[in-house]
């Protein structure tokens, strides 16, 4: 009964929101809606409790939803959101720890290689939109869960980058409130792709 107390005023608020909105995707998949931001937040806390991504999972997602897709020059001049080869070329250097050649003992080397992981997850966020491909959602929860366990690992090896570090990431790159987001599980089975 306590926990309906805290949700019921919650869900009104984004019915409010949900309810004014119109046109585009259908009603759980439209920005705003109280079911697909509901369906995003669940998505984002099941995947937390699902085995390590590994960087082959990301290939493998990343080269299905390039499939058949060709993106202009004109939507983009970033040659890693519009490029396959060079978007796992950074997933690469990310998943290598190779922060464009800094050592280890440099205080940016690990921002570097976040900053290559960030790169991928953005990247992903960025084709979901531009292609509506639900398979770049599910790229785009995989990167996030991949970035994590960088971020811990950054951390044991003395980064320092508190909490408030990764809300902001998660809030810029990792929030996907416009679809009923798939569960960024491994391997894909089950788990319907289709826009």
């Amino acid at each position: 009964m306590h926990r309906a107390l805290f949700v019921l005023p919650f869900l009104l608020a984004i019915l409010t929101v949900a309810c004014s909105s119109s046109g585009g995707r259908s009603a759980p998949e439209r920005t705003g809606t109280a079911e697909g931001i509901i369906n995003a937040a669940s998505a984002t806390a099941a995947a937390a409790a699902l085995p390590p991504v590994t960087q082959q999972d990301l290939v493998g997602v990343i080269t299905g939803g390039f499939t058949g897709l060709t993106i202009p020059y004109t939507a983009t001049t970033n040659g890693s959101f519009r490029k396959q080869p060079l978007l796992l070329g950074v997933l690469d250097d990310c998943a290598n720890n190779r922060a464009h050649g800094l050592d280890r003992g440099d205080e940016a080397y690990w921002p570097a290689v976040l900053g290559d992981c960030y790169t991928v997850g953005d990247a992903t966020k960025w084709l979901w939109e531009y292609t509506d491909k639900r398979i770049f959602a599910y790229a785009n929860q995989m990167a996030m869960r991949y970035m994590r366990q960088k971020l811990d690992e950054a951390n044991a090896g003395g980064a320092g980058l508190g909490d408030d570090y990764w809300q902001l990431v998660v809030g810029k790159i990792y929030t996907l409130t416009n679809i009923t987001t798939p569960v960024a599980a491994t391997p894909l089975a089950g788990v319907s792709l289709a826009h």
